[in-house]
Protein backbone atom coordinates (compact mmCIF):
# COMPACT_ATOMS: atom_id res chain seq x y z
CA UNK A 1 0.00 0.00 0.00
CA UNK A 2 2.92 2.19 0.56
CA UNK A 3 4.69 1.53 -2.71
CA UNK A 4 7.73 0.60 -1.18
CA UNK A 5 10.53 -0.18 -3.92
CA UNK A 6 12.92 -3.06 -3.44
CA UNK A 7 16.64 -1.22 -2.95
CA UNK A 8 14.87 2.49 -1.72
CA UNK A 9 16.60 3.35 1.71
CA UNK A 10 13.81 5.19 3.71
CA UNK A 11 14.16 5.93 7.95
CA UNK A 12 12.75 3.58 10.55
CA UNK A 13 10.43 7.38 11.10
CA UNK A 14 9.28 7.22 7.27
CA UNK A 15 8.72 3.40 7.24
CA UNK A 16 6.48 3.53 10.64
CA UNK A 17 4.73 6.88 8.34
CA UNK A 18 4.60 3.97 5.78
CA UNK A 19 2.67 1.71 7.79
CA UNK A 20 0.84 3.74 10.16
CA UNK A 21 -0.54 6.74 7.81
CA UNK A 22 -2.09 4.51 4.63
CA UNK A 23 -1.62 1.21 6.42
CA UNK A 24 1.28 -0.25 4.10
CA UNK A 25 1.73 -3.90 4.86
CA UNK A 26 4.55 -3.80 2.85
CA UNK A 27 6.85 -1.38 5.81
CA UNK A 28 4.87 -3.80 8.35
CA UNK A 29 7.25 -6.59 6.84
CA UNK A 30 10.15 -4.23 6.19
CA UNK A 31 10.41 -3.32 9.90
CA UNK A 32 9.87 -6.47 11.28
CA UNK A 33 12.71 -7.78 9.13
CA UNK A 34 14.89 -5.08 10.24
CA UNK A 35 14.02 -5.48 13.96
CA UNK A 36 14.34 -9.08 14.42
CA UNK A 37 15.50 -10.65 11.28
CA UNK A 38 12.77 -12.36 10.14
CA UNK A 39 9.23 -11.43 10.15
CA UNK A 40 8.26 -14.77 12.05
CA UNK A 41 10.96 -13.66 15.10
CA UNK A 42 8.98 -10.63 14.60
CA UNK A 43 5.60 -12.10 15.68
CA UNK A 44 7.09 -13.74 18.15
CA UNK A 45 8.18 -10.58 19.99
CA UNK A 46 4.57 -8.89 19.11
CA UNK A 47 3.09 -11.68 21.24
CA UNK A 48 5.29 -11.54 23.58
CA UNK A 49 4.46 -8.36 24.28
CA UNK A 50 0.60 -8.68 23.65
CA UNK A 51 1.03 -10.74 26.93
CA UNK A 52 3.26 -8.16 28.58
CA UNK A 53 0.68 -5.43 28.27
CA UNK A 54 -2.12 -8.20 29.72
CA UNK A 55 -3.57 -8.87 26.49
CA UNK A 56 -5.71 -12.18 27.26
CA UNK A 57 -7.60 -12.66 23.60
CA UNK A 58 -4.90 -11.59 20.98
CA UNK A 59 -2.52 -13.67 19.20
CA UNK A 60 -0.68 -12.34 15.98
CA UNK A 61 0.50 -14.35 13.44
CA UNK A 62 1.53 -11.83 11.12
CA UNK A 63 3.34 -8.26 11.26
CA UNK A 64 -0.08 -6.14 9.64
CA UNK A 65 -3.30 -8.07 10.08
CA UNK A 66 -3.66 -9.88 7.46
CA UNK A 67 -6.40 -12.57 8.10
CA UNK A 68 -5.22 -15.72 9.38
CA UNK A 69 -7.22 -18.34 11.94
CA UNK A 70 -4.40 -17.72 14.19
CA UNK A 71 -4.52 -13.81 14.26
CA UNK A 72 -6.90 -12.39 16.13
CA UNK A 73 -7.22 -9.91 19.13
CA UNK A 74 -10.40 -8.06 21.28
CA UNK A 75 -11.28 -4.66 21.65
CA UNK A 76 -10.47 -4.57 24.79
CA UNK A 77 -7.15 -5.73 23.85
CA UNK A 78 -6.39 -3.25 21.22
CA UNK A 79 -7.08 -0.05 23.69
CA UNK A 80 -4.12 -1.57 26.02
CA UNK A 81 -2.12 -1.88 22.91
CA UNK A 82 -2.98 1.64 21.73
CA UNK A 83 -2.19 3.05 25.30
CA UNK A 84 1.03 1.55 25.26
CA UNK A 85 1.38 2.56 22.34
CA UNK A 86 0.56 6.66 23.08
CA UNK A 87 3.42 6.14 25.53
CA UNK A 88 5.56 7.65 22.99
CA UNK A 89 5.44 10.79 21.55
CA UNK A 90 6.56 9.73 18.04
CA UNK A 91 3.28 7.20 17.58
CA UNK A 92 1.23 10.06 18.47
CA UNK A 93 2.57 12.17 16.37
CA UNK A 94 3.21 9.91 13.30
CA UNK A 95 -0.58 8.14 13.97
CA UNK A 96 -2.32 11.55 14.42
CA UNK A 97 -1.19 12.73 10.84
CA UNK A 98 -3.17 13.54 7.95
CA UNK A 99 -0.61 13.40 5.65
CA UNK A 100 3.13 12.47 6.07
CA UNK A 101 5.73 13.78 3.12
CA UNK A 102 8.29 10.97 2.19
CA UNK A 103 11.42 12.15 0.68
CA UNK A 104 12.41 11.07 -3.02
CA UNK A 105 14.12 7.57 -3.04
CA UNK A 106 16.46 5.77 -5.54
CA UNK A 107 13.20 3.82 -6.23
CA UNK A 108 10.27 7.02 -5.27
CA UNK A 109 9.98 10.33 -6.18
CA UNK A 110 9.11 12.44 -3.47
CA UNK A 111 5.30 11.39 -2.68
CA UNK A 112 2.64 12.70 -0.14
CA UNK A 113 1.07 9.54 1.96
CA UNK A 114 -2.48 10.07 3.28
CA UNK A 115 -4.40 9.07 6.05
CA UNK A 116 -7.08 6.39 5.75
CA UNK A 117 -8.46 7.69 9.10
CA UNK A 118 -11.43 10.22 8.08
CA UNK A 119 -11.26 11.97 11.88
CA UNK A 120 -7.92 13.57 10.28
CA UNK A 121 -9.10 15.26 7.05
CA UNK A 122 -10.22 18.94 8.46
CA UNK A 123 -12.63 19.10 4.93
CA UNK A 124 -14.59 15.88 5.96
CA UNK A 125 -17.33 15.20 7.40
CA UNK A 126 -16.13 13.79 10.79
CA UNK A 127 -13.18 15.85 11.51
CA UNK A 128 -13.92 16.54 14.77
CA UNK A 129 -11.42 19.51 15.36
CA UNK A 130 -7.87 20.68 15.31
CA UNK A 131 -5.89 18.35 18.12
CA UNK A 132 -8.71 16.26 19.12
CA UNK A 133 -7.76 12.81 17.44
CA UNK A 134 -4.43 12.65 19.01
CA UNK A 135 -3.66 9.27 16.87
CA UNK A 136 -5.50 6.77 15.06
CA UNK A 137 -4.70 3.30 13.40
CA UNK A 138 -7.69 2.15 10.91
CA UNK A 139 -7.97 -1.41 9.45
CA UNK A 140 -9.80 -3.57 6.89
CA UNK A 141 -9.93 -6.91 5.74
CA UNK A 142 -13.45 -9.00 4.74
CA UNK A 143 -12.91 -11.23 7.54
CA UNK A 144 -12.50 -7.83 9.92
CA UNK A 145 -15.06 -5.28 8.44
CA UNK A 146 -13.80 -2.10 8.83
CA UNK A 147 -12.09 -1.43 12.19
CA UNK A 148 -10.53 1.84 14.32
CA UNK A 149 -8.37 2.25 17.48
CA UNK A 150 -8.46 6.21 18.15
CA UNK A 151 -7.34 8.11 20.77
CA UNK A 152 -8.83 12.08 21.44
CA UNK A 153 -8.16 14.60 23.80
CA UNK A 154 -11.11 17.38 24.51
CA UNK A 155 -11.64 19.83 27.52
CA UNK A 156 -8.76 17.52 29.95
CA UNK A 157 -10.15 14.26 29.49
CA UNK A 158 -8.19 10.95 26.89
CA UNK A 159 -9.74 8.63 25.40
CA UNK A 160 -9.37 5.48 23.41
CA UNK A 161 -11.91 4.12 21.31
CA UNK A 162 -12.33 1.01 19.46
CA UNK A 163 -14.63 -0.10 16.93
CA UNK A 164 -14.31 -3.59 15.30
CA UNK A 165 -16.30 -5.13 12.44
CA UNK A 166 -18.42 -2.72 11.50
CA UNK A 167 -19.58 -2.61 7.57
CA UNK A 168 -18.04 -1.96 4.53
CA UNK A 169 -20.54 -0.06 3.36
CA UNK A 170 -19.64 4.19 2.77
CA UNK A 171 -22.51 6.54 2.93
CA UNK A 172 -22.80 9.63 0.57
CA UNK A 173 -19.69 11.28 1.91
CA UNK A 174 -17.81 8.36 1.64
CA UNK A 175 -17.23 7.39 4.82
CA UNK A 176 -17.83 4.30 6.66
CA UNK A 177 -19.52 2.93 9.37
CA UNK A 178 -16.15 2.55 11.68
CA UNK A 179 -15.79 6.13 12.26
CA UNK A 180 -19.30 6.87 13.00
Amino acid sequence: VAGLVAGETLSVRDLLACLLVPSGNDASYVLARAVAGDWQSFVEMMNEKAAELGCTGTHFANPCGLPDDDHYTTARDLALIMEAALQYPEFSEIAGSETWELPATSGNPARTLKSTDFMLNPDGPVYLGEGVVTAAKTGYTEDAGRCLVAAAQKDGMDLVGVVLGAENVADASGVTPNFY
